[in-house]
């Protein structure tokens, strides 16, 4: 089970940086093709090669490449980022799912970075689609041709859905915009997630390649091992709790408790964490936490901010008033 979730853990690291290494490969040879070396430099341009003695061809390059090979580069490449979105969609379909469902139940009261991770994911899709549909007009439907030029000039050119092929480009170059805007607007906003996996994401493929021992807490009790794992436990749910320590004599008995009400309490997820992983640095570094000194450090957090936290050993009864009080009471048994 430990193996096939760090697996999918490290399928997403990768596939990420493909689908960033990917993007960032269409969005150079899309802004080369457009400012660079724009429309008039390549083979349609012949009344500047001729006006300026270059005679016919492409005369102008960027980084050592016509214009028509930019464009090559840009279409493989965007082929490329078209399958692995398609892989990340299919590998991420239950959060979807999951999702779609968690905003329904909260409309009325929706926690905000949920909601505005999937408004994003929703808006990027469409706008991905129409990119891939116009991408394919002008590279099978309507493809580039120097018969192309003087026609278009006078709004005779060959069209798709009436639309010419210039004006497919402008769309296609516009919505290209908009999905970079969408992307840094997105980045901005999930900062903090952007920043903990750059500094999880190293030691997550390093440790594919080293054999160490997993710590891991013997209780029957969902474990998180990693920050980024406990950074989208919390974000993705209303109610979490997380109890960091070790198998103590003053630890024990508050797994042992947390366990008992898991039933009595299905809208609250319950997680146990080793104090001594680097992950637990996230729970011991909060500003309600930073003061304590017995462990565990058991921390209830509500729509993703912190709603209590205690210290040392508690009773049922004080962790069931805390969860009262936080979460709501418990359903009848």
């Amino acid at each position: 089970m430990i193996y096939r979730h760090n697996l999918k853990k490290y399928t997403d690291y990768f596939l990420d940086i493909l689908l960033a290494l990917s993007v960032l490969v269409t969005l150079v040879a899309g802004y080369i093709i457009w400012f660079v070396l724009p429309r008039g430099t390549g083979l349609h341009g012949f009344e500047k090669c001729m006006q300026e003695g270059y005679g016919y061809g492409n005369i102008d390059i960027a980084l050592g490449f016509p214009r028509f090979i930019w464009v090559d580069i840009h279409n493989w490449a965007a082929v490329a980022l078209l399958v692995i979105i398609i892989l990340h969609v299919i590998l991420h379909i239950s959060w979807f799912i999951q999702t779609t469902k968690k905003i329904a139940n909260r409309f009325v009261k929706p926690a905000w970075h949920l909601t505005e991770q999937y408004i994003a994911s929703i808006a990027l899709m469409a706008l991905f689609i129409f990119e891939g549909i116009s991408g394919f007009i002008l590279w099978v439907i309507l493809p580039r041709g120097v018969l192309d030029y003087n026609p278009m000039l006078s709004d005779n050119g060959r069209t798709f859905w009436i639309l010419q092929r210039d004006t497919w480009v402008d769309l296609h170059a516009w919505i290209a915009v908009i999905i970079v805007s969408i992307v840094i607007i997105h980045l901005i906003i999930n900062r903090g997630w952007v920043v903990a996996t750059s500094k999880n994401i190293f030691n997550g493929i390093q440790g594919l390649f080293q054999k160490k021992e997993i710590l891991m807490l013997r209780t029957n009790l969902k474990h998180l091992e990693t920050e980024i794992e406990t950074r989208e436990v919390i974000a993705g749910n209303e109610n979490v709790v997380i109890c960091c320590g070790r198998m103590g004599p003053m630890c024990i008995p508050v797994y042992a408790i947390l366990s008992q009400l898991e039933e009595q309490y299905p809208h609250v997820c319950f997680y146990d964490q080793d104090f001594d992983i680097p992950a637990a640095g996230f729970i011991k570094t909060l500003p309600e936490c930073r003061m304590f000194m017995g462990l565990p450090f058991t921390v209830y957090f509500k729509n993703g901010k912190v709603a209590a936290a205690t210290t040392s050993i508690q009773n049922k009864e004080q962790i069931t008033a805390i969860l009262d009080k936080e979460f709501g009471l418990k359903q009848p048994i």
